[in-house]
C-alpha cells in the first residue's frame, strides 16, 4: 500500500488454457506479424503496463511546503515552531505554546511566569503588572507615566508641561525657587519709580527690567 493512500491493482488470475502445438503455416505467418509489429510502432497503452504498477498521484500535505488556502493558514515546509508558521501550518500566535523569535519575550502557554500579551512582567514591558499605577513602555519622564511606572505628579522630580508643571525639585522646600506647587517663585522687585506698561514694553520689558534690578541687587533665587 502507497504512504499517501494510493493501492496497487491487483494482479490478473491466470486462465487454463490448452496448447496445442501450431502447424509450420501459422507458425511462419505469426512470426511475420510479429517482425512487422516490431518495425512500426511500440504500444504505450494501459494494457501493456507492468501488473501491480500505481496510478495515482500524493495528495498535498501540512508539511510540503505548498500553501493550501482552504485548509491551512500557512505551510513553510519545515520542522521549526518559533518562526511565523508552526508544524501544524498554523500562524504563530501569543498563546500557541512556542517562543516566536524576535517577536514575544515569553509565552504563557508555555510558562507560567509571562504575561497574556507574552512579555515578561516588569516595569516598562508596556503592561500594568501588579505594583505598578500605569507602564507605557517608554522612558520619557515628560508624560502622564514616568519611567518607575508611576503616574506623573507633581513632586516626583519631573517636571510634566502637559500637568501644567513650572518646575518639578522633587522636594517640599517651598524657599528654593520651585515651591510645592510645582511653580516658580516670584520675585518682586519694588522700585521708589513709577513706570507704564508702555515705557517699559508690555509685560516682556517689564520682566526684563525687574530680572535686571534684582540681579544688580543680588537678591537670592534671582534667577528663579
Amino acid at each position: 500500500m502507497n504512504a499517501r493512500g494510493c493501492r496497487p491493482s491487483p494482479l490478473p488470475r491466470p486462465r487454463r488454457s490448452l496448447v496445442r502445438r501450431p502447424s509450420a503455416s501459422a507458425a511462419a505467418t505469426a512470426n511475420s506479424a510479429t517482425a512487422r509489429s516490431a518495425t512500426t510502432a511500440t504500444s504505450t497503452s494501459p494494457a501493456t503496463t507492468a501488473p501491480g504498477a500505481l496510478d495515482c498521484e500524493a495528495l498535498p500535505w501540512c508539511g510540503d511546503g505548498i500553501h493550501q488556502p482552504d485548509h491551512e493558514a500557512c505551510d513553510d515546509g519545515d520542522l521549526d515552531n518559533k518562526d511565523d508558521c508552526l508544524t501544524s501550518c498554523e500562524a504563530a500566535s501569543c498563546g500557541d505554546g512556542y517562543l516566536h523569535t524576535g517577536v514575544e519575550q515569553c509565552d504563557f502557554a508555555a510558562t507560567n511566569d509571562c504575561t497574556n500579551e507574552c512579555t515578561l512582567p516588569g516595569c516598562g514591558n508596556g503592561v500594568v503588572d501588579e505594583g505598578e499605577e500605569c507602564d507605557d513602555g517608554n522612558t520619557d519622564e515628560t508624560d502622564e507615566c514616568t519611567s518607575m511606572c508611576a503616574d506623573a505628579r507633581c513632586g516626583d522630580g519631573f517636571t510634566q508641561v502637559s500637568n501644567e508643571e513650572e518646575c518639578d525639585d522633587g522636594n517640599e522646600d517651598d524657599d528654593d525657587g520651585c515651591n510645592t506647587a510645582c511653580a516658580r517663585d516670584r520675585v518682586v522687585f519694588v522700585t521708589s519709580e513709577i513706570y507704564s506698561g508702555y515705557e517699559l514694553g508690555g509685560l516682556v520689558g517689564a520682566d526684563a527690567i525687574c530680572q535686571s534690578f534684582a540681579n544688580d541687587a543680588e537678591l537670592e533665587n534671582a534667577d528663579s
